[in-house]
């Protein structure tokens, strides 16, 4: 399972705000021993990607999707020529965004529809 091979995190900064604050959703992945994770972009032949595109509508604006942060690896593609992208160690992406006009007070729940993220071991993906 995917709890086998990493641990996800998911938090809002700061952590209470009001309509117009600027916040960011911090998604960290922590793949755990001979584990690894994706960036959300590769170049030509990456295997594996994860897709982070933020949700239209809810209780935040996002601003859009977000950058890869910097350290990713490089390995050898399926492919001659090939290179894949990998983060053996934990990362955070940073997702920007704006607490809509509209939201109302009181704790919020903020879910990434549609978003899919990827961590693997020698043997599968989750």
């Amino acid at each position: 399972t995917f709890a086998d091979v990493a641990d996800v995190k998911a938090e809002i900064v700061p952590g209470q705000a009001k309509p117009g604050d600027p916040v960011t959703f911090k998604l960290t992945v922590s793949p755990k021993a001979g584990a690894w994770t994706y960036p959300t972009k590769g170049g030509p032949g990456q295997f594996g990607v994860n897709d982070l595109t933020p949700p239209a509508g809810g209780p935040i604006t996002f601003a859009g999707p977000p950058a890869d942060p910097p350290g990713a690896k490089q390995k050898p593609g399926l492919n001659p020529g090939d290179v894949e992208l990998y983060y053996p160690d934990p990362v955070t992406w940073e997702l920007k965004g704006t607490v809509a006009a509209d939201a109302k007070p009181g704790r919020r729940t903020v879910k990434l529809t549609g978003a899919s993220v990827q961590a693997c071991d020698e043997g599968n993906c989750y």
